[in-house]
């Protein structure tokens, strides 16, 4: 037995957008084999524009089969199947299957199921067409012919094709940019301010010969860069862009440095293209240049005994307009001088006091317009002109320094030394008392005064060389200096009137002694000679 003999033919055509047909049914034995493809994505800079390419659509691909019996006995009816089958994932549309006729060795025309178009006159084709073919989809034809009785053999031929296109949309848009800027709020005295600026191009056209000026406030300077063009403008700078894609941006970077203290610093960047106008609006940033600054205040007695401690105060006061998180204050101790008290939070070394201000972290950091004072005693210990150096470090280039001198002077050391010429005396004759006061110190004593209280056995007769008053039985000797080193003498001549033990008692006073140096000398008197 002969098996039934198969024509197919396959058709491929460029890619089509698809459209549901209404009479036609899904072959399980057509397996669409391109489903899984899927479709070509152009390559970057395949369109004009360089974009990065559009998704093309899957290609159908059309199947025409036609069955018929290899052998077939005298009268009996020829009957075709035309098998037309979508074996893609793209629907095909305007599906078009052509069938000669007649064929040889036939008598009449055939039936057909479905209907063929009405042919023109003259034309001796069959034609159908099918507005669409799904994926997947299968159309079928069915012709049955009358064979004539003395024909060998009839050969039938079919023929598919379809319609396969693609539609594009060009849209008409204007080139256009965005530019973002970033700076620091805030900047702190000459350091460099970094500024950068991001030109993107946010259209789907190519944006050319684009131009970006970035204009900086006066009292600023660029730090120098080798990417920018200098203008005819000292505070402008221009940068130019050949090119910029849809999508691609450029990032410009610059700094810039503060003249002068105090100042805000503006930065505003206009960008435009050669073909364009009004491309962007301007763009700005601003930043607030901090000055820290300080100011440094030392006060300290001018002079000072050596038995006096001297008090030091130092004050640092934030004049700037910004935050000084530390300020280190640092005192040096000058020689011969020794440190007794130091505010909390100072730190001794061998010839220096350092504080880190503030010293009360609670409080924070010095703000502006805020002062933190520390404070310190020094006692000398050698006379002499004594300089304390004080130094403020805020950072950042803020520094201060101050002297204050102290002149030490020496104390006064008052000593005395009394003598009785003669220590044994005869009522009726004269003796004298001699007092005697040393300055074994380095400074003068001043208002020295003597005080002595004679006893009644005696009377003075004459006294020197300092003047003295007589008060409330007192002999009172006026004020005198006892120089540094140097001496005084008090003499009293006086005439023993009657026999006894007589007590003289000396009191000596002067400025710095808070007590007077008290003493009392007896004298004895004898009664006169038989």
């Amino acid at each position: 037995m002969r098996l039934l003999a198969l024509l197919a033919l396959t058709l491929v055509a460029p890619g089509a957008f698809a459209q549901e047909a209404d009479d036609e049914r899904y072959d399980p034995e057509v397996t669409p084999a391109q489903f899984t493809q899927p479709g070509r994505v152009a390559p970057p800079g395949e369109f004009s524009g360089g974009g990065a390419g559009v998704a093309d659509p899957a290609t159908p691909v059309v199947r025409i089969q036609v069955r018929a019996p290899a052998h077939l006995a005298p009268g009996k009816p020829l009957v075709y199947r035309i098998v037309v089958s979508n074996t893609s994932s793209a629907t095909a549309y305007r599906v078009r299957v052509r069938h000669p006729f007649p064929p040889e060795g036939v008598n009449a025309p055939p039936v057909a199921e479905p209907q063929p178009e009405p042919a023109a006159a003259g034309v001796k084709e069959l034609v159908w067409t099918f507005s669409e073919l799904k994926p997947g989809a299968t159309k079928e034809i069915t012709l049955t012919y009358t064979m004539n009785m003395d024909a060998k053999s009839v050969t039938a031929k079919a023929f598919v094709g379809f319609e396969h296109g693609q539609a594009v949309t060009t849209d008409h848009e204007k080139p256009k940019v965005t530019v973002t800027k970033s700076a620091p709020e805030k900047a702190v005295g000459t350091e460099p301010i970094p500024v950068r600026v991001l030109v993107k191009n946010v259209s789907r056209v190519t944006v050319k010969d684009v131009e970006v000026v970035e204009d900086i406030s006066k009292g600023f300077e660029f730090v120098a860069d080798n990417d920018s063009e200098p203008t005819s403008n000292p505070g402008q700078r221009s940068w130019r862009i050949k090119e910029l894609a849809p999508g691609q941006s450029r990032t410009i970077e610059y700094r810039v440095r503060a003249k002068e203290k105090g100042a805000e610093f503006v930065a505003t960047s206009n960008v435009k293209s050669g073909d364009v106008k009004g491309i962007t609006e301007p763009a700005k940033s601003v930043t607030r240049v901090m000055s820290p600054d300080l100011k440094l205040d030392v006060t300290g007695p001018a002079t000072k005994s050596l038995d006096e401690p001297a008090e030091y105060a130092v004050s640092v006061t934030n004049t700037g307009n910004t935050t000084l998180n530390s300020v280190r204050v640092v005192a040096d101790v000058p020689a011969d001088c020794t440190v007794k008290k130091i505010t909390n939070g100072g730190q001794r070394t061998r010839d220096q006091l350092v504080w880190d201000v503030p010293t009360d972290r609670k409080n924070g950091p010095l703000g502006p317009g805020e002062t933190a004072t520390v404070r310190f005693t020094l006692v000398g210990s050698r006379a002499g002109a004594k300089m304390v150096a004080v130094n403020a470090d805020g950072g950042r280039g803020v520094e201060q320094a101050k002297t204050v001198t102290t002149t030490f002077t020496g104390v006064a050391a008052l000593k005395y030394d009394i003598e009785l010429l003669p220590g044994l005396v005869v009522a009726g004759t004269q003796a004298v008392v001699r007092y005697r006061v040393r300055n074994t110190g380095s400074r003068d004593a001043k208002n020295v005064v003597l005080r002595v209280r004679l006893p009644a056995e005696v009377e003075a007769k004459q006294v020197g060389p300092a003047k003295s008053n007589a008060v409330n039985g007192e002999l009172v000797f006026e004020p005198q200096t006892a120089l540094a080193e140097g001496e005084l003498v008090y003499a009293i001549t006086y005439t023993a009137r009657t026999p006894g033990r007589a007590a003289f008692v000396f009191k000596l006073s002067a400025d710095g002694e808070a007590t007077p140096l008290t003493a009392e000398k007896f004298v004895t008197i004898d009664p006169p000679n038989p």
